[in-house]
C-alpha cells in the first residue's frame, strides 16, 4: 500500500472555519479528492512529477524489449524500422495498459479525503522505484523469452517515476476549493 501525507497549515486554517460553519466536510473533501484525481491523472498525460520534472526516460533494454516483440519493428539490419518508430512514438510511460491511471481514485468522507492509487501490484514501484531482484521460473525448470533460455534472469529494478504527491499548484487549488465553500 502506498501512503503519503500533506499536512499545510493555511489548508489546516481553511478547514477548521469550514468546519466551524459546515459541520460536515463530504461536500469539500469530495471536490479537492476530484480535483487531485485529475492532476494525478495530468502526470500520466504530461509524464512528469508532483514538483512538474519530467519522468526519467525508459532504458534501452526496456525499448529494447518493447522492439524485439514484433520483428516487423526492425529492418533487415536490426535498426529500427518505420513501423518500430512509430511504434514507440506511441508508447507513453507507465500508460501502455491503461490500468494505473485508471485505478488512481478518491475516497471522502466528512473530516478527510485520500487519493487512492488502486491495489495494483506494480504502483508502489512506479511510485518510488525498486531494487533489483532475481526471476526463476516456478512450473518449468527454465524461462524463455524470445527465443533464449535461462535458468533464471535478473531484473534490474525499477526506475521511480512519482505520479502521486503534491504540487504547489494542487495546494492552491485545494486553498481555492475550500475557499470558495466558506463563500
Amino acid at each position: 500500500m502506498i501512503s503519503l501525507t500533506y499536512d499545510d497549515s493555511q489548508i489546516q486554517s481553511v478547514l477548521r472555519q469550514l468546519k466551524a460553519k459546515m459541520g460536515d466536510l463530504s461536500e469539500p473533501m469530495n471536490d479537492v479528492g476530484q480535483h487531485m484525481v485529475e492532476s494525478v491523472r495530468e502526470r500520466f498525460a504530461t509524464g512528469t512529477d508532483p514538483d512538474g520534472q519530467s519522468w526519467a526516460p525508459r532504458k534501452t533494454s526496456t525499448i529494447e524489449a518493447l522492439l524485439n516483440r514484433d520483428k516487423k519493428n526492425r529492418k533487415k539490419d536490426g535498426s529500427i524500422s518505420a513501423r518500430g518508430q512509430k511504434f514507440m512514438s506511441g508508447k507513453r510511460l507507465l500508460t501502455d495498459s491503461r490500468a494505473l491511471v485508471d485505478s488512481v481514485a478518491h475516497e471522502f468522507d466528512s473530516k478527510s479525503v485520500t487519493i487512492k492509487p488502486g491495489a495494483l501490484p506494480y504502483a508502489a514501484a512506479h511510485q518510488f522505484g525498486g531494487k533489483p531482484y532475481v526471476i526463476k521460473p516456478k512450473n518449468k525448470k527454465a524461462l524463455a523469452f524470445h527465443g533464449v533460455v535461462r535458468k533464471r534472469v535478473t531484473h534490474p529494478g525499477q526506475t521511480a517515476r512519482p505520479y502521486l504527491g503534491f504540487s504547489d499548484d494542487d495546494r492552491s487549488m485545494i486553498l481555492d476549493i475550500l475557499k470558495g465553500h466558506l463563500e
